[in-house]
């Protein structure tokens, strides 16, 4: 009887290793397959995020760009107030040459009795 215990007992740890030997093996093929998820999911991670720094560098070129084409613009637009400045100016000076030069012949005109 005792033999049939010690047995018995022995049986039912054998049973118990082995369980737990599957359990683990079940334990290690649900890692194994939840770590291969995460390294799909981390690759995945990684393309997006060399993605995005693609997608920043270009915009960030095109806005150096953009400001480059926004100094030329300034300075086409300065150059244009100059000029303008410059034309009114001549304009303001040939109207006064033009009224003296009226007055003169007005004078002129008054001294020879035209009038």
């Amino acid at each position: 009887m005792l033999k049939g215990k010690v047995a018995e007992k022995e049986q039912a740890e054998e049973l118990a290793e082995q369980k737990f030997k599957v359990e683990l093996a079940v334990r290690d093929k649900e890692w194994a397959k939840t770590s291969s998820d995460k390294e799909d999911e981390l690759s995945e991670l990684k393309q997006k995020f060399k993605d995005l720094i693609m997608i920043y560098k270009k915009n960030k070129r095109e806005l150096e760009e953009a400001k480059v084409q926004l100094r030329e613009s300034e300075d086409v637009i300065e150059n244009y107030k100059g000029l303008m400045n410059t034309l009114t100016h001549a304009k303001d000076k040939a109207l006064e040459e033009l009224e003296k030069a009226d007055s003169k012949i007005f004078g002129l005109m008054k001294t020879l009795n035209v009038l």
